[in-house]
């Protein structure tokens, strides 16, 4: 789930009847549902509420949701040892043009090590129903621990939204190994982010629950 522009959004309201909801920048025109700024309306007759945000934190003119930026660190794991084992035993024929693909990436990468970047989390609430949008290809295990963890009895996370910051594994997948964990220009954050990531979400669906 990612950036949807005017024309989709418009053939999404008419064709199913849905609400497309995103943050509201001073370019931005308004169109249903927002009936203002801060005010949206259903057609449908159902009541749609403002979650509220900290605008000392976050920095947006209107959101209709909760948000967190979130500082996460480039890393350059020295696996290459283990990639190249790897590949010698699951794939013995292209074992070095492979290993070579992980060194020009990182090759590429390594100016950026230990830099900080942000991102974004986001959470909504509608009812019993909560979705959280994370800004990677989030590791299965991660999106269940957030699942376990959240307050309500229904939570859908959407990949992929606002941001991509490549592949997040838990750290488990870091120890494991493979390509979606392997650094390159694919996945580069540090281990730890995706379970940072899981304990920030769950804290602001917390806050929502309230």
């Amino acid at each position: 789930m990612g950036y949807i522009d005017a024309s989709t959004k418009q053939r999404l309201r008419e064709r199913w009847q849905v609400a497309v909801v995103t943050r509201l920048k001073e370019n931005m025109n308004l169109v249903p549902p927002f009936e203002t700024p801060t005010q949206a309306a259903c057609p449908q007759g159902q009541p749609l509420r403002w979650l509220g945000y900290e605008s000392s934190q976050l920095g947006l003119s209107q959101v209709f949701l909760n948000s967190l930026r979130l500082t996460w660190t480039m890393c350059l794991l020295a696996d290459a040892a283990v990639l190249l084992r790897y590949c010698r035993q699951y794939a013995p024929g292209h074992a070095e043009p492979i290993a070579q693909v992980f060194r020009n990436m990182r090759r590429e990468l390594a100016p950026q090590r230990g830099q900080e970047r942000e991102t974004w989390l986001q959470v909504l609430r509608i009812g019993d129903v909560a979705l959280v949008g994370v800004p990677a290809e989030f590791f299965t295990q991660l999106g269940l621990d957030l699942k376990n963890r959240s307050p309500f009895r229904h939570t859908y996370i959407a990949e992929l939204a606002n941001d991509w910051i490549g592949y997040l594994p838990n750290r488990e997948g870091h120890k494991l190994g493979g390509c979606q964990c392997w650094t390159g220009t694919h996945s580069y954050a540090e281990p730890g982010t995706g379970e940072r990531m899981v304990d920030e979400a769950v804290a602001m669906l917390q806050e929502l629950a309230r």
